[in-house]
């Protein structure tokens, strides 16, 4: 059985391009230098530290890894966990580690299906590749602030992982709902193996890495916005419950087979230009293209040409949107913004938001905004800090389709504290009253509480205060 899992793991590593670790022999390995406490380990060079290793025992239970040992009457710190050194330990339960470990090496837990608990210090800099492959027990994971670095495939496999967070204060690594992105989350690097559903990549993402959603057998569809310039290899290796893909119109690259043993039956694409790069597409499936022209070109593209049938899509051609043209907010302060595309029958309708300058406010996916800093801090700020700065950066709330070339919806978000024009309820007939979070509160002002509202007419949106 180790035998055959361990063939499997190669042969899979060959599949989905990881590199292969190279061991010398289908034993398990028995090099270490001394055991304490049923741990194995391996003194450095110099005799001052040891790293933990693989013994003439597989591991199994609660493991916990100390700081330091004692051997030789001599206290020595335990400062890594070696390569493979607790290689297919399937009967291991948890793992709590030290926190004077630095370092966890490539396959360093790889197989230990049994495992369901792992502690990292914020003392752990670097993760090796492979590190938790096949660990199909662990149902989250936690990256301290101290990692600066984390293999390819550190977290592939794992079946039953539904969340990998990032704590509060790393520099180099950041989570959204379980999903690891690198610290500005522009690059998405994993996606957990057990989670379940359909998935939006932010629209932040420019790039999708290596192996970032293989073997993510839950996953049910993905829309990938116009910010993803690149897929990288094998990113949706083997989703075998992908059943669509949707991909935006500004993604260049493909890598070699993005998207082999996907059973996708519908893949949405609105890149004019087919993009370079085998995805791995097999058929007969369904390729949904903008416009006849890029019909055409991809009828005729290498990786692109063995699609079952082609369609052109129906494309956006505007918003409908009632809401103001306008929005105010103190911090904190929230307005939802509702619209939709026409025509109705448009294929892809999705809205991507976004905001020109998130230090005033922000948007989230659904339309929901979130005020922070008014504009008139801007300008003192922007004041303060340059003589010659008399405005603050504008800030606009953009909502986009995917499609190449497609209608912009932009919404202006303004200072709450400026441009409030004092009227009496009765002053003026409009066609539509709106609070400050955006919410309509009736067709005209008279009968309306004293307060500030949003007025919109026929020519003119107005902010007034009653």
């Amino acid at each position: 059985m180790y035998n055959s899992r361990k063939s499997l793991w190669r042969n899979t590593t060959r599949r989905i391009g990881l590199l292969v670790i190279l061991l010398q022999s289908f034993c398990y390995a028995t090099a270490y230098d001394f055991e304490v406490d049923g741990i194995y380990y391996n003194l450095s060079s110099d005799g001052k530290t040891c790293s933990v290793v693989s013994g003439s025992q597989k591991y199994s239970g609660d493991i916990t890894i100390p700081s330091e040992i004692t051997y030789n009457s001599q206290k020595i710190p335990v400062t890594s966990i070696g390569n493979e050194a607790f290689w297919d330990c399937s009967g291991m339960t948890s793992v709590s580690i030290g926190n004077s470990v630095t370092s966890i090496g490539k396959a360093a837990f790889w197989g230990c299906s049994g495992l369901t608990s792992v502690t990292i210090p914020n003392s752990v800099t670097f993760i090796g590749y492979c590190a938790f492959q096949y660990c199909s027990g662990l149902t989250s994971a936690t990256i301290p602030n101290s990692v600066t670095s984390i293999g390819d495939g550190a977290f592939l496999c794992c079946s039953g992982l539904i969340e990998i967070t990032v704590t509060v204060g790393n520099q180099h690594y950041t989570s959204d709902n379980g999903v690891l992105f690198n610290k500005d989350k522009s690059i998405i690097l994993t996606y957990p193996g057990g989670k379940t559903g359909a998935y939006t990549v932010p629209n932040s993402v420019t790039s999708i890495g290596i192996y970032a959603f293989s073997l993510c057998s839950g996953l049910t569809s993905v829309i990938i916005p116009n910010s993803v310039t690149s897929i990288g290899e094998y990113a949706f290796y083997n989703c075998s419950g992908l059943t669509s893909v949707t991909i935006g119109h500004s993604v260049t690259s493909i890598g070699e087979y993005a998207f082999y043993e996907c059973p996708a039956s519908e893949i949405y694409i609105t890149t004019q230009t087919p993009p370079e790069g085998n995805p791995g597409f097999g058929n007969p499936k369904k390729l949904y293209v903008q416009g006849k022209e890029a019909l055409e070109a991809y009828k005729n593209a290498k990786g692109w040409k063995k699609f079952g049938s082609y369609e052109v899509m129906v494309e956006a051609n505007g918003f409908s949107y009632d809401g103001p043209t306008a929005i105010w907010g103190h911090p904190d302060e929230q307005v939802h913004l509702t619209a939709s595309l026409l025509p109705e029958d448009v294929t892809l309708p999705h809205i991507f938001w976004s905001s020109t300058n998130p230090d005033v406010a922000t948007v989230d996916h659904n339309g929901l905004v979130t005020f922070h800093n008014t504009t008139s801090d801007d300008i003192m700020t922007a004041s303060e800090g340059d003589d010659d700065s008399t405005t603050a950066a504008p800030c606009k709330i953009i909502g986009e389709t995917l499609y190449a070339n497609g209608p912009k919806l932009e919404i202006t978000v303004e200072d709450p504290t400026t441009r409030i024009e004092e009227i009496k309820p009765d002053a003026i007939t409009s066609t539509a009253v709106y609070d400050l979070r955006g919410v309509k509160v009736g067709e005209s002002t008279t009968g309306l509480p004293h307060g500030v509202y949003i007025v919109k007419t026929a020519t003119q949106t107005t902010k007034v205060a009653i």
